[in-house]
């Protein structure tokens, strides 16, 4: 699987992001998309499957399907230095009952987030063009759930920033377990 190739328009870089499930997140799989693609995400259902996702080695982990995470899986988010995408698209779409239950869920999950201070990066998560929300317009969405919104318009823009930049400091080839998180003008 390669990326596609593509002109970007002027002012812009293209840079490309694959999902896995959490049982294609193997060592071998993730090292051979590495070279392809600078950002490995994984999907997760359920609790058991965001603990084994946590074991590999990608950048961002999100919720396929909205789920409470507890304090000690969120310890060990903070601890693994991944960030964590919340994906607007099942907030969107619930309907009555089950919207109750996703800004129940999104709310608690975002008050332990922002305890352990995990990066949060906030999408729509479109499957087509008719999907796509303005990226100042996402953090609205959360204003459901309590959240404060002027707070969460750095998930859409300095978050992801810092993201890119992590996955860039990682084609330095840096050893193992080091990344450049600050550079400083000399």
């Amino acid at each position: 699987m390669k990326p596609p190739l593509v002109d970007p328009p002027e002012n812009l870089k293209v840079v490309w992001r694959i999902d896995l499930t959490h049982d294609k997140a193997q060592p071998k799989t993730i090292d051979k998309l590495r070279r392809l693609f600078p950002i490995i995400a994984v999907s997760c259902s359920s609790r058991d499957q965001f603990r084994v996702a946590l074991k590999t080695r990608t950048d961002l982990i999100f919720q396929k399907k909205l789920f409470a995470l507890s304090l000690s899986d969120v310890r060990v988010l903070a601890s693994s230095g991944k960030f964590f995408e919340f994906n607007l698209k099942p907030l969107i779409y619930a309907r009555e009952f089950e919207m109750v239950n996703a800004i129940k869920t999104l709310r608690r999950n975002v008050e332990l987030l922002r305890k352990m201070e995990i990066p949060i990066v906030i999408s729509s998560w479109a499957s087509n063009h008719y999907e796509l929300a303005p990226p100042l317009e996402l953090p609205q969405f959360l204003a459901l759930a309590d959240v404060n919104v002027q707070e969460f318009y750095r998930c859409v823009s300095e978050e992801p920033a810092r993201l890119l930049e992590l996955s860039t400091s990682r084609g330095v080839k840096l050893s193992n377990g080091v990344r450049i998180l600050e550079s400083e003008a000399v």
